[in-house]
């Protein structure tokens, strides 16, 4: 018999029964609170966690050549992302579309530079090291399309400011991945869009030594219709330059 991958099977009494005759019933109880609050998120929020790294999400989404995609990206933090196995994942993908479609991406970059510390790699006047994804990446791009903000007007723009791990927004089909990094003791509820950015600034020490980040998904329309609003506002102000 055909399952429905939408719809959650119910579990029989028996099987509960078995795990607290073994004294496990607490953890049985838990993983199911925790996907009911995770199809709670989902209808209520539209909002999704990933149960896959980011980087499998960024790559496996359909691409659409006459989509707009922008991409916010944090290079303005210490702590690192972007290891060879990933960049090298991201970067095959963008090529492979690249290719196909008249040697550009379907993306809008904006790289977050650190203005306050002058001595941090993304900086607008330091010398980035050979193999830095930034040389790869700014080939893909349309001119116009790769773009350098100061991490310091963010503050004019709450929504992707708060969003401390960037993200990519599509402009047609109105969805958002996010990057968070994954805790252990992740409640669902404190991924819905209202309650994200202080879960992100509470975690916005990750490294990639932590493991691989998660992605939120969310198709939240008031949500997405605010960061479309102050994405475009970016891109248009004065202090934000092509490179």
């Amino acid at each position: 018999m055909a399952i429905d991958p939408s719809s959650i099977p119910e579990i029989p009494e028996a099987v509960r029964l078995e795990y607290e005759a073994t004294g496990t019933g607490g953890v049985f109880d838990r993983a199911l609170s925790t996907i009911r609050e995770t199809i709670e998120l989902a209808e209520q929020d539209r909002t999704l966690l990933s149960s896959v790294p980011v980087v499998d999400i960024l790559t496996e989404l359909p691409y659409d050549p006459d989509d707009t995609v922008y991409v916010v990206w944090r290079a303005d933090r210490q702590t690192s992302f972007w290891t060879q196995a990933r960049k090298a994942r991201y970067l095959a993908h963008l090529r492979t579309k690249a290719g196909s479609y008249g040697g550009f991406v379907n993306q809008t970059r904006i790289m977050v530079f650190n203005d306050a510390e002058p001595q941090t790699i993304a900086t607008q006047d330091n010398v980035l090291p050979s193999d830095h994804i930034y040389f790869s990446l700014l080939p893909l791009h349309r001119p116009g399309t790769f773009l350098a903000s100061p991490q310091t007007i963010l503050a004019d723009y709450p929504q992707v400011n708060q969003l401390v791990f960037g993200y990519t927004l599509s402009s047609r089909h109105r969805y958002a991945v996010i990057p968070i990094p994954f805790a252990e003791d992740l409640e669902p509820s404190a991924l819905a869009t209202a309650q994200i950015g202080s879960y992100l600034e509470v975690h916005r020490d990750y490294d990639e030594a932590d493991g691989p980040m998660r992605a939120l998904v969310t198709v939240n329309p008031a949500f997405i219709e605010t960061l479309l609003e102050q994405t475009r506002a970016l891109i248009d102000d004065e202090r934000v330059k092509a490179r």
